[in-house]
């Protein structure tokens, strides 16, 4: 449901980070279909990097997952600084929501943000836009 509203409502080529459910990323079924799915770039899914090259790769790809998912536990501050050193455009954070405190305190800290604005919300996901 949710993937299916991002391909309709989103623009193309948009950056999305995502914070899945489950712990391990290579095993989320959310961030391997994100991409096919919504029709968006996932800067969270490591599936079919092995086919890049240099900082895209999946070699180089758990180093700097280990930053941005420190933000679940910071908040805004932490995204903005992730961006700053990772050089990366962040358009949308999608965070599922299916496992308590997963990300509560960035959702807690993106609701309150005048840069962030909640677009999409159901039972399993939460969806922000961060303004440019």
């Amino acid at each position: 449901e949710a993937l299916t509203w991002v391909s309709q409502n989103v623009p193309s080529g948009r950056n999305f980070l995502i914070y899945p459910s489950e712990s391990n990323l290579a095993l989320s079924p959310l961030l391997e279909w994100f991409p096919a799915l919504a029709s968006q770039t996932s800067l969270s899914t490591q599936q079919g990097r092995e086919w890049l090259s240099g900082p895209l790769h999946s070699d180089a790809f758990g180093p700097r997952s280990e930053e941005w998912l420190a933000c679940a536990q910071f908040g805004e501050e932490c995204l903005d600084a992730w961006m700053s050193s990772s050089g990366e455009v962040l358009d949308y954070v999608l965070i599922s929501t299916r496992v308590p405190n997963n990300a509560a305190r960035l959702s807690h800290s993106l609701e309150r943000s005048a840069a962030y604005k909640l677009i999409y919300q159901n039972p399993q996901i939460e969806i922000y836009q961060r303004s440019p």
